[in-house]
């Protein structure tokens, strides 16, 4: 998967020379960020009416982490019906509030699930082929998938869609500084290209600058204690640096919650299949002082699955160790079940194109896992061990304690019932044929969501809950989506395309007003 964040996208040319913006330039709207939210931003601004349009993009391609979605949310679209897929609105508004415990912005969730199909039907209009939808956990069938790279197809076509509308392009050119009158309100953008300042001034702007989860000081600052700076951050990519929060919250901008979206425990980066192993049901799962902690399949019920990471945080060192033994794996790869959707639909991707592959048995992956074990043990990851002593030994836990845990599981499992932590009878594999196959789980977090306080309208607000007139943002960047955790399946992609949707018809909205006043 490390190879995809250089994914080329089709072949533009973006070297729109800094002299075009000198500082008596005045454009429409200002977009900051290339990935998903800002491409429909920009599409979005150029459809509401406004004339000039630019979109600034830091790296040297577009995309941002938006080219390696594999699916995105939405309910009530056109591709749900033609597969007679009859969820509602209601229904996953309810849901994604009851998993959040209301612990975010109403008004804003029930206007995205209102219009999320909508954007669907929208990404199609401009040739996004969404030719499936599934789901990724749980019951609910809203996760859209295109037989082609999702995400990198909906960067493709929005960037087809920004040359129509003649949208000008800035790779390569950072925004550095929102520009404010003395009444607060935005009138320009300082950014970088080069060695050229270039200070472009406007009507409005989009911040659509990804995630913090690169900048420490940001993560250090939102979870205080948290050791999160000792956690791999999936997206954390050298580009999510926090940038629009950083020029917001200069700019007058109030702070918003962050949401860690939890995917652990994990093995990052290695392999995924490896990583789907070691969250399979069938294992037990000891912490750092070699005891269990946690309900082995709760990584796979449904939308509840990211809670399995948060269990994870509180263990020490945030380390955690699955096992089985010789007969539970012997016993999976015979029995070839899939555990759950997410490792179905990941092993349904070609590992060289990405490209969804039809026909595709999603526990095929079982009978070639195996290979992929003699670089985990070489890289520290995985252990296979003779002995429980052996296992202890490398866990770094007592001996003892840990025999002990395995005694008092392997009773469950003889007895059909998890007294500790209620697990699923069907998955209690007990410890007793070595050699015992031990990996390391990490606490994985996938990204962190949010900091831009904005409100339903994905105007930004002051610290008086306020709109800073002519300020607006989207993609993940912005709060109010999430409580402590996750949502449906391509909750990410669901809520990056339709922040850029809305906000991009806003802020367009907004400059032909003032173009006209």
């Amino acid at each position: 998967m490390a190879d995809f964040w250089d994914i080329d996208t089709d072949e533009r040319n973006f070297e729109t020379g800094s002299s075009e913006f000198g500082g008596s330039q005045e454009v429409d709207v200002v977009v900051i960020g290339g990935g998903g939210a800002g491409l429909a931003a920009a599409v979005r601004a150029a459809e509401a009416g406004a004339k000039q349009v630019v979109l600034l993009e830091k790296n040297k391609k577009l995309g941002g982490c938006t080219k390696i979605a594999m699916g995105v949310f939405a309910v009530e679209s056109s591709a749900q019906k033609r597969q007679g897929i009859h969820h509602t609105i209601d229904e996953c508004f309810t849901r994604h509030m009851y998993i959040s415990n209301w612990s975010c912005d109403s008004r804003l969730v029930r206007r995205w699930m209102r219009e999320s199909g909508k954007v669907m039907d929208w990404l199609e209009g401009y040739g996004v082929e969404f030719d499936e939808v599934g789901t990724c956990s749980g019951p609910i069938q809203t996760y859209h998938m295109s037989h082609h790279r999702t995400g990198l197809e909906i960067v493709n076509r929005l960037t087809d869609a920004c040359v129509t509308y003649g949208v000008k392009v800035l790779t390569g050119t950072r925004a550095k500084k929102l520009l404010t009158d003395r009444n607060g309100e935005i009138t320009g953008v300082m950014a970088q290209k080069g060695e050229a300042e270039i200070n472009i001034r406007t009507k409005s702007v989009i911040l659509a600058t990804g995630s913090l989860a690169a900048n420490q000081e940001l993560v250090k600052r939102f979870f205080p204690g948290r050791g999160y700076e000792n956690a791999k951050i999936m997206a954390a990519m050298p580009f999510s640096t926090g940038d629009g929060f950083l020029m917001a919250e200069e700019a007058g901008a109030m702070a918003g919650r962050v949401s860690p979206n939890y995917i652990g425990p994990h093995n990052h980066p290695r392999n995924v299949l490896i990583g789907c192993l070691l969250r399979r049901p069938h294992m037990m799962i000891v912490n750092k002082n070699g005891e269990r902690y946690i309900n082995e399949d709760l990584y796979g019920q449904g939308e509840f699955g990211w809670m399995s990471g948060k269990a994870l945080e509180e263990q020490p060192f945030h380390i955690c160790y699955p096992m089985m033994d010789e007969a539970c794996f012997r016993d999976m790869i015979a029995n070839k079940e899939c555990a759950n959707e997410v490792e179905g639909n990941q092993s349904r991707h070609s590992a060289e194109t990405g490209l969804l592959m039809e026909e595709v048995d999603p526990c095929a992956w079982l009978d070639s896992v195996e290979k992929y074990m003699p670089r985990e043990v070489e890289d520290g990851m995985m252990k296979i061990c003779g002995s429980l002593e052996e296992a202890a030994q490398w866990i770094g836990c007592d001996v003892d304690t840990l025999s002990e845990t395995v005694e008092r599981y392997n009773g469950f499992c003889d007895d059909g019932r998890d007294d500790d932590f209620l697990k699923n009878p069907k998955y209690m594999y007990p410890l007793k044929t070595p050699p015992f196959y031990v990996f390391k789980g990490l606490h994985g977090i996938d990204n962190f969501i949010g900091g831009i306080k904005v409100n339903d309208r994905l105007e930004v607000l002051n610290s008086e809950f306020k709109p800073i007139p002519g300020l607006y943002a989207a993609g993940i960047a912005t709060s109010g989506w999430l409580g402590q955790g996750y949502g449906h399946a391509g909750t990410e992609m669901g809520l990056t395309t339709f922040s850029g949707y809305s906000a991009g018809y806003a802020a367009g909205e907004y400059a032909v007003k003032a173009g006209q006043n």
